[in-house]
């Protein structure tokens, strides 16, 4: 048995959870190290919305870090430091930590911190939380890097949810990003479900523009319609979902806008361009302000 600990159990990571404890050959944990958490219930309901099934979930809790093997890192991204120091010198300095988190960046900056190898994932799944129930409207992939996978056969986590390599991970990430940048921000600017996104057709093409400008200058290898495609294909197959940015506004929460569209407008500044509709957005999440 393969011993792997999920640290953070929102939608995504109570998604590959589930996919994991389906694999007879992994012994799947949660890693929370809150005190406040600790007696908190964790089992939650499996919704697949494409099928119709339906059934309980129920986390066990990883009572020793050091016998773990794999360490998927499913936080928010402003939460990943704290998450990460809160188990440093707790698992083995040897053991990968897989990075599947939205934006780009963060792994610069969890790499100053920790010391154990990273591997950079990306999925296309789609999922949301409601009610104590994970609701799963698209069953993707996990893309990961297969050129840093650390001795390790992640092909052997796919359950549910199928883990492919790419020897392009960062081109597979800057996609996700794209998809993020342009219905995240609409989304809950306008208090819109993700299939809503076209009534704001100008903005979403002038979002889709910008991002290509960047995507062109790292020399990613898709065309501007491929993108546009690629954007409008997640809205539409996650079309009744609320994004995460519109819920985590809606609850006054705080947002992932500076590891999604704030990553765009660093390579902006970098290249010295000017991104005015991402930066417009993204000056609306960060004021908190919904419009009317």
């Amino acid at each position: 048995m393969i011993n792997i600990a999920i640290l953070g159990l929102g939608a995504i990571g109570k998604l590959i959870y589930s996919s994991l404890s389906a694999v007879h050959t992994l012994n799947i944990s949660y890693i929370d190290e809150r005190p406040s958490h600790l007696n908190q219930k964790r089992s939650f309901i499996f919704s697949n919305k494409l099928t119709g099934k339906e059934y309980e979930v129920k986390p066990s809790y990883c009572s020793n870090l050091s016998d773990q093997q794999l360490v998927i890192l499913c936080t928010k991204t402003y939460q990943s430091m704290n998450a990460l120091a809160s188990i440093n010198g707790k698992i083995r300095p040897e053991i990968p930590i897989v990075i599947l988190q939205n934006g780009m960046g963060n792994e610069q900056i969890l790499q100053q911190s920790v010391p154990n190898p990273y591997i950079l994932a990306t999925t296309d799944c789609g999922a949301y939380v409601k009610n104590n129930k994970l609701c799963v409207t698209a069953i993707g992939t996990v893309t990961y890097d297969s050129l840093n996978i650390c001795g390790l056969n992640l092909n052997s986590l796919s359950g549910i949810v199928p883990w492919e390599p790419t020897d392009n991970i960062n081109e597979a990430i800057f996609k996700k990003l794209a998809v993020n940048s342009v219905i995240n921000p609409i989304t809950a600017i306008y208090d819109l479900k993700n299939g809503e996104i076209f009534q704001q057709q100008e903005l979403c093409e002038n979002l889709i523009k910008e991002i290509y400008t960047i995507s062109k200058l790292n020399n990613f290898n898709f065309t501007r319609d491929y993108l546009r495609d690629f954007v409008y294909g997640v809205a539409k197959s996650t079309r009744e979902n609320y994004s995460s940015m519109h819920e985590d506004l809606k609850y006054g929460r705080r947002t992932e806008i500076d590891s999604i569209v704030g990553y765009l407008l660093n390579q902006a500044k970098k290249y010295n361009i000017s991104l005015p509709n991402l930066e417009s957005v993204y000056k609306i999440i960060k004021a908190n302000i919904l419009k009317e």
